[in-house]
This record gives C-alpha cells, sequence and structure tokens, in this order.
C-alpha cells in the first residue's frame, strides 16, 4: 500500500504567502484559517486546496508534495502559525 500524500514545509510557507503572509496570519487559530482562506476558496472551486494550488502554481507543485512520512496533529484552536 502507498503513503498517502502529504506536504512540505515549503507548502506551508507557500500557503501563507498567498494568503498575505504572516501578518495576515497573526492571532488566527487553526480553525479561522480553515473558515478564512481554505473553504471559501475549495467551496468555490469545488476541488481540494491541494489540487488547486498545483494548478496556482504548476511550477513548484512537484516541490510541495511527497509520501507523507509523518502525521503532525494540532487542534483548531490553536494559533495556526504556532502550530
Amino acid at each position: 500500500m502507498s503513503s498517502p500524500t502529504g506536504v512540505t514545509l515549503a507548502f506551508l510557507l507557500q500557503f501563507i504567502d498567498d494568503f498575505g503572509g504572516r501578518a495576515a496570519f497573526r492571532g488566527l487559530t487553526t480553525e479561522d484559517v480553515c473558515y478564512l482562506y481554505v473553504l471559501p476558496t475549495t467551496e468555490a472551486a469545488n476541488a481540494s486546496y491541494l489540487d488547486l494550488y498545483t494548478q496556482m502554481h504548476p511550477d513548484s507543485a512537484g516541490l510541495m508534495t511527497a509520501p507523507a512520512n509523518w502525521y503532525l496533529g494540532h487542534t483548531w484552536q490553536n494559533q495556526f502559525l504556532d502550530v
């Protein structure tokens, strides 16, 4: 069985840049980020964020995903930038 697809740190840094940089994320929880940025983007396109990302950044998409080797857990109420 193959590993599920994971995202790299580079992906997360690009995600933050795409939505206004670290200043835009200060004080936001993971839940806030989901409702403010991820859901509006994915609902409008009826696609996963990862699928949309590869369309927005085709030149770097291959560097942003890899087979998942680790699972990083977090809670929705943690500050997104602290996770």
